[in-house]
């Protein structure tokens, strides 16, 4: 939610930049030939590219939203270059702290750990969790039942297996949570910086082509002017 925050007024402002880019561009053309060339090309070029592209990212959003895109939608989401940072420590903060809840009500550790890969939201992690579940339902420790989920380092399986065998489980998830609530802030704050740069260095590009679009358009309205051909 933070991060969403964060992105809406830079989605906004450095849209309204892009779609000024392509629609200010003509605009020298349009002193020379007049407001309904304009018009004509807005109609027939400019707002069919510009609904297009947006037609075809909401697309894309509704078709990875789909079960049957739930596994890729998942590894996308927790392999892609520093968002998947984000998405993994929030998928730790969800899972222990559903396995943490899940202690403190009494539930069989089995249980405990299906609930919490489903508070995750990946499907990969679901599927990965009962097997994990079956290994502790069949006797095994926590020590040979997360590495099969695939989710947490090593050395946080470490200190939630210690909590295990010395009956502090409970606290030792608060303190994984913790440790994850933390690197999950630092990468959203690395990502709000990286996506403001980002988007600052795209938008200067696809302004300084405009820019130049327009230049050549300035000088091809002086050629024509001139009857001279471009």
């Amino acid at each position: 939610a933070m991060l969403q925050g964060r992105l809406k007024w830079l989605r906004i402002y450095y849209g309204v930049t892009l779609i000024l880019a392509v629609l200010v561009t003509p605009f020298p053309m349009m002193i020379m030939r007049g407001m309904s060339w304009y018009l004509t090309l807005l109609a027939t070029r400019l707002l069919p590219g510009i609904i297009g592209a947006l037609i075809l990212i909401r697309l894309g959003q509704i078709a990875l939203a789909q079960p049957t895109f739930a596994n890729l939608r998942s590894t996308i989401s927790l392999k892609t270059p520093v968002f998947g940072s984000m998405a993994a420590w929030t998928a730790v903060v969800r899972f222990c702290s559903m396995l943490r809840l899940s202690q403190r009500a009494g539930a069989p550790l089995s249980d405990g750990l299906n609930a919490a890969a489903r508070a995750t939201g990946h499907a990969p992690i679901i599927a990965r969790a009962q097997q994990a579940g079956k290994t502790v339902a069949a006797g095994g420790s926590l020590a040979d039942a997360l590495p099969t989920i695939g989710l947490l380092a090593k050395r946080t399986i470490t200190v939630l297996a210690t909590g295990e065998r010395a009956g502090t489980l409970e606290e030792a998830l608060g303190q994984v949570t913790d440790h994850a609530e933390d690197r999950r802030q630092a990468s959203v704050n690395v990502m709000s910086a990286g996506i403001a740069g980002g988007a600052l260095v795209m938008t200067g590009l696809v302004t300084l082509l405009a820019l130049a679009l327009a230049w050549t358009n300035y000088y091809q309205a002086i050629f024509e002017r001139a009857g001279v051909e471009w």
